[in-house]
């Protein structure tokens, strides 16, 4: 099976190690697109057709090649056959009466095949167990191909002088072949993004040159072998998306050279061991979604190359240590959990960074006026916290800001008009909060805003008519304020617009504009609890019953009102959700 959360993940990628190398400001765009780095690792080889042998020689006066051995020839054509290779989308040269190393993917040198690399080749069948014959062979790359299943073959552990193996994004199942730790000068170990079943086989610490290993997105289950440790020269660990359980080993903290240790999505428990934070080369932590808890480690800022820090979706308690700010992050998640205390004044001091989430804990106090020194940062979400106070007006040099969530808070006072300036924001969240006053006009500069959610607040004065100029507007979400006057038919200016929510506002007044007729693309309409009334006009009626789902207050204008009524969905299912 493929990758599934290339952006995610989502997250799906990007070249994280390009920001730690000097593109940090564009950490934003590093963050969304790193996301198949993180969880998986790098891909390696390219589906492009092979020089023909005559054109090789013309460019790089190569000897003219010695024919591979009948069993390495049979075993590519064990391999074409098995897996449909009439139909893959190349196979130049494949069956022919040419030399082996001029077939498409092949690669052969002094008389033996030592490379075979099929990235999304459309392979589809099962790996041949001939494969074994390849006894010369470097390099084996056959992955991304939704129909090649099957086990690995038990065979390969015969290919002494592999030195990477990629077997990724297929639909491999079975268990991981204990006979692989055979493969002694094994450099790389890529099986993600299949069925695999079974543990982790602790005998992969015999391969002592193994820089990277990559597992992730499978169905493994059992606990992290402690014997990983012993892999001195191992730098990427990826075990992410399996169903491992019990403790993170500390023995992890034994590799030296460890860059990425990606372990989320599982089912770990206990807490983080203190000895993963003196690791001196590990810039990506990734320890999501899993059941860890305790305390965030202080000893964590001692990890000096750590750039991405993602502990969200687990169970961990405490405060959060002011120290991480010594850290040069990129990525700071922590949301999710069960942490407490006051959010770091020190954390704005981080001068990079490009993400930082601690929605969903039980924060307290109110947002640093600190955190509006980063420069950089792109995503910003502090939702659903125990947060009071104003919104800092500071937030306006936010210059890089694409989406900013501080819903379900107890924040309060106005929504600062210095919102205005964050000229990138695509997404706003606001809900949920004990803001009042108008909301500013300013907001109508934000040219590139898709989302902009102030429900449940205490906001008054009029639907400001400039919003009509958000041409890139999908959901607008203004219900349950205590917003007065007409709705601004400038609304229907936004042709692109999803979903509008204005419900529960019972001081506004008046027709819904004609205009409205429109939004073709609106698929949700609320206006419940209001006192808007539908135009008899033809032509709106057509078009608000093409609407999938309406709540209205079922007042037709012209017509007295109805004591009794009480607001139903007219069509589809009630919510903006």
């Amino acid at each position: 099976m493929s990758p599934t959360d290339a952006p995610h993940l989502p997250s799906d990628q990007i070249a994280l190690q390009a920001a730690a190398d000097g593109s940090r400001l564009r950490a934003p765009i590093i963050i969304a697109l790193a996301l198949l780095t993180l969880v998986y690792g790098g891909l390696h080889c390219t589906a492009e057709p092979r020089l023909s042998a005559g054109a090789q020689r013309r460019v790089s006066r190569a000897p003219v090649s010695i024919p591979v051995p009948e069993t390495e020839r049979d075993a590519l054509v064990a391999l074409y056959h098995a897996t449909d290779g009439e139909n893959w989308t190349h196979n130049e040269g494949w069956l022919s009466g040419q030399d082996v190393g001029t077939w498409f993917g092949v690669e052969a040198e002094d008389g033996h095949v030592v490379s075979l690399c099929f990235m999304g080749n459309g392979l589809a069948g099962m790996l041949p167990r001939e494969l074994g014959q390849l006894a010369h062979l470097r390099q084996l790359t056959l992955s991304h191909h939704d129909l090649l299943s099957g086990t690995i073959p038990t065979e390969l552990s015969q290919l002494t002088q592999l030195t990477s193996l990629d077997l990724s994004a297929n639909d491999l199942s079975g268990t991981i072949p204990v006979g692989l730790s055979k493969l002694a000068l094994l450099t790389s170990l890529e099986l993600y993004g299949n069925d695999l079943s079974g543990t982790v086989p602790s005998e992969l610490a015999q391969l002592s040159q193994l820089t990277t290993l990559s597992l992730s997105d499978n169905s493994l289950s059992g606990q992290i072998p402690p014997e990983l440790g012993e892999l001195g020269n191992l730098e990427h660990l990826y075990l992410t998306r399996n169903q491992l359980v019990g403790a993170v080993p500390g023995e992890l903290g034994s590799l030296s050279k460890l860059q990425t240790l990606s372990l989320g999505q599982n089912l770990l428990t206990g807490t983080i061991p203190i000895s993963l934070c003196y690791m001196p080369h590990l810039s990506q932590m990734i320890l999501q979604y899993n059941q860890l808890e305790g305390p965030i480690p202080s000893d964590l800022q001692h990890l000096s190359s750590l750039g991405v820090l993602d502990l969200s979706h687990n169970r961990l308690s405490g405060t959060i240590p002011s120290g991480l700010a010594s850290l040069d992050l990129y990525l700071l998640h922590l949301d999710t959990n069960d942490l407490r205390g006051s959010l770091p004044p020190e954390i704005g001091g981080i001068r990079y960074l490009g993400s930082l989430n601690v929605s969903r804990n039980h924060l307290t106090g109110t947002i640093p006026t600190e955190l509006c020194n980063l420069s950089s940062l792109g995503h910003l979400s502090v939702s659903s916290n125990d947060f009071t106070g104003s919104i800092p007006s500071e937030i306006g040099r936010l210059c890089n800001l694409s989406s900013f969530s501080a819903a379900d808070n107890e924040f309060c006072g106005t929504i600062p008009p210095e919102i205005g300036m964050l000229t990138r924001l695509e997404s706003l969240d606001f809900s949920g909060n004990q803001l009042e006053g108008e909301i500013p006009p300013q907001i109508a500069n934000l040219s590139r805003l898709e989302r902009l959610d102030l429900r449940t607040n205490h906001l008054s004065g009029a639907i400001p008519s400039a919003f009509g100029g958000l041409t890139d507007l999908r959901r607008l979400v203004l219900g349950a304020n205590n917003l007065s006057g007409p709705v601004p038919p400038e609304l229907a200016d936004a042709l692109d617009l999803e979903s509008i929510e204005i419900k529960d506002n019972p001081l506004l007044t008046g027709a819904i504009p004609l205009e409205f007729s429109a939004l073709a693309s609106l698929s949700y309409f609320g206006f419940s609890g209001t006192g808007l009334c539908e135009p008899r006009d033809a032509g709106f009626r057509a078009w608000i019953r093409g609407v999938d789902q309406v709540e209205s207050t079922g007042l037709h204008c012209g017509s007295p009102p109805n004591p009794a009524y009480v607001p139903v969905v007219l069509f589809g299912e009630s919510g903006s959700d």
